[in-house]
């Protein structure tokens, strides 16, 4: 398992679209895998989705929680890392994750009209 290139197709101050180019060939049936992306905030929607045996590309959209900013009296923030995570989800449980990815991304983030 391993991520092969991220790309960023879309950024703005409250959203980011990502491209993610990996492999996989794990012992784990591919049906079972997803693959998750983090950026280390509790106000972002994280991405996530279905991963497929041998080369893959997807699509992951992370987007702003701005019901849980307000209510903690935030606007902006800042990140500094990228997560990507294969993770294991056989039917009905969670079994953790199988390997992990971690790249420097520098990113501020702003709700709508709150911009630096």
């Amino acid at each position: 398992m391993r991520v092969n290139r991220i790309k960023v197709l879309q950024e703005g101050p409250d959203s980011l679209l990502l491209e993610v180019d990996y492999a996989y060939e794990g012992a784990v049936p591919a049906s079972e895998v997803k693959l998750f992306v983090g950026l280390g905030s509790p106000y972002l929607y994280l991405g996530s989705d279905q991963v497929h045996p041998g080369q893959g590309s997807m699509r992951l959209a992370i987007g702003m929680i701005e019901t849980d900013m307000k209510a903690a009296g935030v606007d902006r923030f800042d990140t500094q890392l990228l997560r990507l995570a294969f993770e294991h989800y056989p039917p009905g449980a969670y079994k953790g994750v199988l390997a992990t990815t971690v790249v420097p991304f520098a990113k501020s983030w702003a709700m709508q009209g709150k911009q630096r």
